[in-house]
């Protein structure tokens, strides 16, 4: 039965029931029932039940049996170091959703209400992934461990509780409490007015407060009358008499709702992969350990730091860029008044790549035989790098001089240059990533992206140094087991998780082991003098009035992750894309495209005189091989068929229902796209209720053609030293500059930096500036040194 308490020492009052939960958890767990060794006979002795592989004739095998379970219920026979490694854990876990940013922040001042030391990991100062609880009772101990379950199941309860799609079979916890007949009231997430509640007395109150009461002053937006409705339903059909009694309802089916998702998650995770989920922190240490079982590959770890680096150091993530930042469609789909005889037609036209990384991922990556190469080596590669096989059994990473020809800059500044750099791009101040036409020198990258990079004009000045492995598709049968398990997958809660499966382990690829937090929360005095003491010691932080949070510097670190695996993923999926635009796009759509927006996996193209459905409707003859997916498309139109329905590495329309009207896009991640029958607008930073009820299209234009600089108010809950407010921050929503690319005057057109007509055009201004500033000083009584400069404008120049 769950327990609900309302009243003062609350997080007190939560521990205590923890404990008596740990109590009877020690009491179970120290129990141990004997097996019946005449029904060892019924299992296999020639297979590991644990590991599954065969036990050889050389080894002894061992009956693994449940020992708290009645009659010591067998398992199965084992290897001894199977059966020695396999035991019963000694945690509780304790799931609440989004527990970092909130719910941790207000039991860990109060952990010290149990004795027992405690222990966390941590991602920031502000953020632990986990925190546990050591609790002993003179005779045995538990770890009561409390993890965030939006590690595992990213998304609101709200939504994950939809995606299980009303299956009353899932709502497994929930209906042991609720009644069949009110079980559809249940299946759902409800409402509740916070802003409400100013009082304890407010919870004696007899009648649910009115529709207005329940405002969401986060996202400033009213209670739908449908969420009203159930409200009162609710209220009705469960016999409340207080707010009190609501309130109690609320958290009590919020709590079961996380149970019966997390129960679905371990259910399926457990059917298709094998291990349980509540033995890990995070969907991403989950999908990395499965994919290791999965696989029973013995992946290879750097032991040459210089090796790790020229990986690591040579990592650059997707890539955005808003290269055309307006562009307006002008066709009969789109333009009632469109005259064919004195006009030429243009077309808005935006592609995305169906798992982009899930596709990089499926292709020859690096195993083991790390080994630095010789000059006769490099030498090889530099001379026969395109015809080396994408899928040669030996792999290399490269770091070369490579030469950008001026002749390239007018093609590829049309489309988007290769070889992205993370810089301090010209005029800016941090590090982005920018796709430039500068020559480079020391680049790393795999040897996949240099040949592409060869193929489509660049030059090798020299290969400086590079690393030779093993490669192997190691990782294809993992992803396309949860390709295949979310193409049959019934509802949308399996379909998110068997997608998220891929995503985490490519993001896991990327880990940055030297990034890791060292952070102790230390108790005691004298534990917290002694750790102030030593030399690793940084600064420390209170929380509460009994715990301090010492951060240190770490004495070392173990590079004992392979990095390499994600720098070779974001280098390959850079290639598919570079490869549809300049060796499809480019060869269909004539000379008149050019690329408006990118990001990672996107691409929105502006065509005059190619209508794009046709160049589709063509590409689909090639059957399988057709680069496109237009099963989204509806039945009726020229372009559908269903032959590569969601098949990786296809580009598939963003609209395929409706036309894009017009485009306009201040800087990456900073868009608004106008179709026939929406608007769909993209601000990063930006809560999505501000974008879709305070900016509109026309803010967009405004920003791009008079400069404006639009700034907006969002409510947010932020943190200090583990302490929640809610806050008011403004924020710069829109605002034009962007240095990832040279603005032409207009406002409109860009080049990439480093382009040969840009830096022509710098040098000669670099010569003439000093000549006007001579001629003006002695007209304006400019001196050097002077505090208030006169800026020249760019007219007279």
């Amino acid at each position: 039965m769950p327990r609900v308490y309302c009243g003062e020492r609350a997080v007190e009052t939560f521990f205590e029931y923890l404990i008596e939960e740990a109590e009877k958890a020690m009491e179970y767990m120290g129990q141990y029932t004997p097996y019946d060794p005449d029904k060892a006979i019924e299992y296999n002795p020639k297979k590991c039940h644990i590991c599954e592989l065969p036990i050889s004739p050389s080894e002894i095998p061992v009956v693994d049996h449940w020992h708290q379970a009645e009659g010591g219920t067998i398992r199965g026979y084992a290897h001894n170091s199977c059966n020695l490694n396999y035991q019963q854990p000694n945690y509780i876990t304790i799931y609440a959703h989004n527990a970092a940013k909130y719910d941790q922040k207000l039991i860990l001042k109060h952990m010290n209400s149990v004795q027992g030391s405690i222990t966390a990991i941590a991602r920031s100062d502000e953020e632990f992934i986990t925190i546990s609880k050591n609790y002993s009772n003179g005779f045995t101990s538990v770890r009561l461990r409390f993890v965030d379950s939006y590690k595992m199941l990213s998304g609101s309860l709200e939504n994950l509780v939809q995606n299980m799609g009303g299956e009353r079979d899932l709502f497994i916890q929930t209906r042991k409490i609720i009644p069949d007949h009110l079980l559809h009231l249940a299946m759902r997430k409800s409402v509740f007015p916070y802003s409400y509640i100013t009082s304890e007395a407010v919870f004696d109150e007899t009648e649910l407060p009115p529709i207005g009461a329940f405002f969401n002053d986060l996202s400033k937006e009213p209670c739908s009358p449908e969420n009203y409705k159930h409200a009162q339903e609710c209220w009705t059909a469960f016999g409340m008499k207080t707010l009190g009694d609501y309130n109690r309802f609320y958290v009590m089916l919020d709590t079961l709702l996380l149970s019966d998702v997390i129960s679905a998650y371990r259910k399926t995770a457990q059917l298709s992969h094998g291990l349980d989920p509540a033995h890990f922190i995070s969907n991403a240490s989950y999908t990395w350990s499965c994919m290791l079982w999965h696989s029973r590959q013995k992946i290879e770890l750097l032991t040459d730091i210089d090796q790790y680096y020229t990986f690591k150091n040579n990592i650059r993530g997707g890539y955005c860029v808003c290269s055309l930042r307006y562009a307006r469609a002008n066709n009969p789909d789109v333009n009632p008044n469109f005259n064919p005889k004195t006009e030429v037609p243009s077309y808005l036209f935006m592609t995305d790549f169906n798992a982009l990384y899930s596709k990089a991922m499926c292709e020859s990556l690096p195993l083991k035989n790390f080994k630095w190469m010789s000059r006769d080596e490099l030498d090889y590669v530099e001379r026969n790098i395109l015809d080396i096989s994408d899928n040669a059994e030996t792999g290399y990473w490269l770091v070369a001089d490579i030469e950008y020809p001026p002749e390239l800059h007018m093609l590829h500044s049309r489309i988007m240059p290769v070889l992205p750099e993370n810089i301090i791009p010209p005029g800016g101040k941090v590090p982005k990533l920018v796709a430039n036409l500068r020559d480079k020198t020391n680049y790393g990258l795999h040897y996949r992206a240099l040949k592409m990079a060869v193929s489509l004009g660049l030059k090798i000045k020299s290969i400086r140094r590079g690393i030779s492995f093993h490669q192997e598709p190691w990782l294809q049968g993992y992803i396309q087991k949860n390709m295949e398990l979310r193409r049959r997958a019934k509802n949308d809660f399996d379909k998110q998780l068997y997608k998220d499966f891929c995503n985490m382990l490519f993001g896991r690829t990327c880990m940055d082991v030297g990034k890791h937090k060292n952070v102790r929360l230390i108790t005691e005095k004298g534990k917290f003098l002694k750790a102030v003491a030593d030399p690793y010691f940084e600064r420390a932080t209170m929380i509460g009035e009994e715990i301090v949070a010492v951060h240190k510097t770490k004495k070392s670190i173990r590079y004992d992750f392979p990095i390499y695996i994600g720098a070779s993923v974001l280098d390959i999926s850079k290639t598919y894309m570079q490869d549809f635009l300049y060796n499809h796009v480019n060869k269909n759509f004539g000379e008149t495209w050019q690329l408006c927006y990118s990001d990672t996996d996107s691409a929105l193209i502006f065509s005059e005189g190619v209508n794009p459905s046709h160049v589709v409707k063509l590409e689909n003859q090639k059957g399988p091989m057709s680069w496109y997916d237009c099963s989204e498309y509806d039945p009726s139109h020229m372009c559908y068929t269903d032959v590569n329905k969601r098949v990786p590495g296809k580009m598939k329309n963003e609209y395929p229902k409706t036309d894009i009207i017009e485009f306009c896009g201040v800087r990456p991640k900073a868009y608004s796209i106008l179709t026939t029958t929406d608007n769909k607008r993209k601000l990063k930073g930006i809560k999505s209720h501000v974008i879709r009820k305070q900016i509109t299209h026309q803010d967009y234009l405004d920003c791009l053609y008079q400069n404006k600089r639009f700034q907006h108010k969002q409510n947010t809950i932020i943190s200090k030293k583990q302490r929640i407010y809610s806050a008011i921050m403004t924020k710069t929503s829109l605002d034009s500059y962007d240095s990832k690319v040279h603005v032409w005057p207009d406002n409109v057109h860009t080049f990439p930096h480093f382009h040969v007509s840009v830096m022509t055009h710098q040098n000669f201004m670099k010569a003439l500036i000093p000549e006007i500033h001579q001629q003006r000083s002695s007209t304006v009584g400019y001196e050097h040194g002077d505090s208030d400069v006169e800026m020249l404008d760019a007219s007279e120049l």
